[in-house]
Parts: C-alpha cells; structure tokens; sequence
C-alpha cells in the first residue's frame, strides 16, 4: 500500500459537515480551500493528471482566494508537532516571512472558517505534505508558463507581491503581464515547512529545479523574487552564485539588450512621452517604464556593468565550490568579453576535470576563441578541433574554425568548414545551443530527482 501524507478526504467531508458554517462572504474561499486539499492528496508528481489541470487553470485572484485558510491550516499543523519523527526531517526559511504571509492574510478569515479549518485533521508528515503542495503549483505553472494568471490583483490583497513584468522576444516587445502566481505561491508554501532552522534536504532539492525551470524560461522577472527567497535560505549555496552569474552575463547580451531598448521605447511611445528610450542606467526612470530600486530599466544594468557582475558571481561560485567546472568555464568567459583574454586563457589552461561532455566542449571552444584573439593561430586551431572531436557535428566550432582560418588567409580551411557549418545535421548536434540556457538545460532531471525523492517519502 502506498504510503500517503493525505489528510484522509472522507473524514475532512465529515467534520466540515458538522463545524460551524461560515458567512456568505467566506464560503468562496473555504470551498476553494476544500477544493485545493484534495488536488494536493490526489496529485501525483510528474504526471499532468487532472489534479495539476484543476490547479492550474487558477488565477492569481482565485490563489489570493485561497490563502488565508491555507496558510492558518499550515500555522494550526505546525502546532501540532506532527514532523518531529527522524523519517521526517524538516526546515523552514525566515520566520519573519511567515509571519508576513500570516499576519496579511489573517483579516480574510472569519472566525467560522478558522475554527473549521482548525477541526480539520493534521498530515502525518507536514513537510510532505507542503512540498506536495509546492509540487502541484510547479506542475501547474509549467503547464502554462507565460499565462498571464490575472493582472488585476493589487495591495491589499496581492500577498504574493505579484507584479506586471515586460515580456519581449527576438528584440521585440510584446507586452506587460502579470505572471508567476503558482511559482510565488510554492514558494510561500515552503516557509511553513517545520523544524527550524535548518532547510529541508528536499526543499533544496525544489529551489535547484525551480530555478533551473525559470533559468530555462528567461523568465527574470520571476527569478529576482526566487534568487531573493533562493538566498534567505541557502546563502552559501554554489548554484545561487552559479545562477547569478549566467542571470549577469545574459543580461550582458546582444538580444537581451536590444529587448530592453525595445520595451523602453514602446513603453515610452504608448505613455506619450517625449524622453528617449534610450535611458542611462542607474538613473531616473519616468514612470512609465519600471525601474529596479537602482533605477536599472527592466532591472538590467548596461553591458559592461553586467559582465563586471556576471565575473563577481562567478567568483564566488567557484570560491564556495572549487570543483564547479562550468562557472570557472563561464568566469573565463565572461573575462574574454571584457578583452582580459590572457586572463581567459590562463584559467581554461586549469580547469577542474568534467565528465560533462557539454561542459568540456564550452572549454575548448571558448578557449579557441581567446587564444584566436591572442594571434595563436595554432593553438586556437587545436582547441577547436578537440571541440570537433566530442561533437563533429557542432555549427559552432566549424563556424570559429572558418572565420579563423579566414582571418589568416587559408581559404581552403576556410571554405572546408563553412560547407560543414551548412550541413544538415540533426537536432542536438550542437551544444553551444544551449549555452545560453544555463542551468535550465538540466531542468527536467533536476525535477526527475526531486519528484523521486517526494515519492520515496510518501
């Protein structure tokens, strides 16, 4: 028999029968609260089961709906001490959030609906149950990751400090939405997680694949309020700093930049003012265009500002794990962008082993490219070629080769890999493809693994 952390549907069927009704005003949000818990007892992480479509077709309204019993049944399970056993290690991130997500959603319960929230019985295991929750708004917001989920809540009501975002593609602006209410809401989830203060090996493992998640979606606007919770948990974690890194040096890119001048200018035109889109970062912003608290537009600093971050992260993340081949790959990277490329070749010349064959291939092709701009025709046509020799069929690599051998005068190289770069080759033959996606390219195994380690507690 499957071991569940359900709180036993008929039996909550039963007492609410026989509690105290609430107001008119109150039925909508106990019954959508009724409604959550069974979506949370009937899921089953990893499959878009009926339970995650339910949950998933909810507005950021319908989740505000929600909170207040929510967040009093997590506090009431709490008390109870239910996760004390050692098969149930917990963990809870900052007490002064909870007590935020408490004290703001307190007034929207009646006195009816706490004392029937309050008769509902316990999970055997809390910290379970809530990264079951968490699990089930995942699934919901990867169903449909830029639904728009309501842009009408506002203070008072928006708890979860959901706020309209610009949305650009291929340096187009497209619009302003409000999204990333189910990932706000896992998140909110998980401060109710017991045993303090130690986190959750398992809400860890939550953090690393939602990040991986937004990472691959370039979703930045979410991810500033992810890093921030990411960091009041794990402030010493390698793939924070790692994840900083890569969020600074896309920032620092061609599309990414273009994007920004882009929405500025249309946000610009459609308010009707007359300023430039082309705004100086770290200055003033009209208030047409959001600005972060250093007066960066859309929160992205310039070029140059970007990569100086984008190094400082790398930093760390080697720092707090030296072994983290990427981010020494990246660091190199991102010192080559910035013309230090004997500082680049220098530390691609002592790079921790990997068995990774993307990461392996990163280092050759880049180190081509540092050692090309350092006129060391040879060694960058070496690099180049151990790049060829993990992937043969890598655009990438035959594109650097051509444009190097180009660059000295051997057109017979030249045109060699050009006609390679132009062939036909299937999908994935290429793994600068998915550079820019980070750690997003693990994504699903990261969520493979956390889904397996829930199952293993349920």
């Amino acid at each position: 028999m499957r071991k569940t952390c359900g709180i036993g549907l008929l039996t909550v069927l039963i007492v609410t029968v026989a509690a105290a009704r609430p107001s008119a005003q109150t039925i909508d949000s106990f019954d959508r609260f009724q409604s959550w818990l069974r979506a949370v007892d009937a899921q089953r992480v990893g499959d878009a089961d009926a339970a995650v479509g339910a949950i998933g077709r909810w507005s950021a309204s319908d989740i505000e709906l929600v909170l207040p019993p929510v967040f009093a049944y997590l506090e009431h399970a709490r008390g109870q001490d239910v996760s004390r056993s050692p098969a149930c290690p917990g963990g809870t991130s900052s007490v002064r959030e909870r007590q935020r997500l408490l004290g703001e959603t307190r007034r929207g319960l009646s006195a009816a609906v706490r004392l029937r929230v309050e008769s509902l019985p316990v999970p055997a295991s809390l910290d379970v149950f809530i990264l079951q929750a968490a699990a089930l708004h995942t699934e919901a917001a990867l169903l449909d990751p830029l639904a728009t989920q309501s842009a009408d809540v506002k203070p008072p009501t928006n708890v979860l400090r959901g706020r309209r975002e610009a949305r650009a593609a291929d340096g187009q602006f497209q619009t302003m939405a409000r999204g990333g209410a189910h990932w706000a809401m896992a998140r909110a989830l998980l401060q109710f997680l017991p045993g303090e203060p130690s986190p959750s090996p398992l809400a860890r493992q939550w953090f690393s694949a939602a990040s991986a998640f937004l990472v691959r979606g370039n979703e930045f606007a979410q991810l500033v309020a992810h890093f921030e919770a990411t960091a009041e948990l794990f402030p010493d974690d390698p793939e924070l700093a790692f994840d900083l890194g890569w969020q600074s040096e896309t920032h620092a890119s061609a599309l990414v930049q273009e994007d920004v001048r882009q929405t500025i200018s249309t946000l610009l035109r459609r308010s009707k003012t007359s300023r430039s889109g082309d705004i100086t970062r770290g200055g003033r912003c009209p208030p047409a265009v959001p600005c972060d608290e250093a007066g960066n537009p859309l929160g992205v600093k310039g070029v140059r500002e970007s990569l100086f971050d984008a190094e400082r992260h790398f930093a760390h993340a080697i720092a707090l794990a030296p072994g983290f081949t990427e981010a020494h790959i990246r660091l190199a990277h991102v010192r080559a962008l910035l013309g230090r490329h004997s500082e680049a070749d220098a530390a691609l010349r002592q790079l921790p082993a990997s068995t990774d064959a993307f990461v392996n291939f990163y280092a050759h092709l880049l180190h081509g490219a540092s050692l090309d701009a350092l006129d060391r025709r040879d060694d960058a046509r070496a690099a180049y070629e151990r790049a060829l020799d993990l992937f043969p069929d890598a655009q990438s690599a035959h594109l650097a080769m051509s444009a190097m051998a180009d660059r000295y005068g051997d057109r017979g190289l030249a045109l060699r890999h050009a006609a390679l770069a132009l062939t036909d080759v299937p999908d994935g033959s290429d793994p600068f493809e998915v550079y820019r996606l980070g750690r997003g390219r693990d994504a699903n195994q990261l969520w493979d693994r956390f889904r397996a380690s829930l199952t293993e507690r349920r």
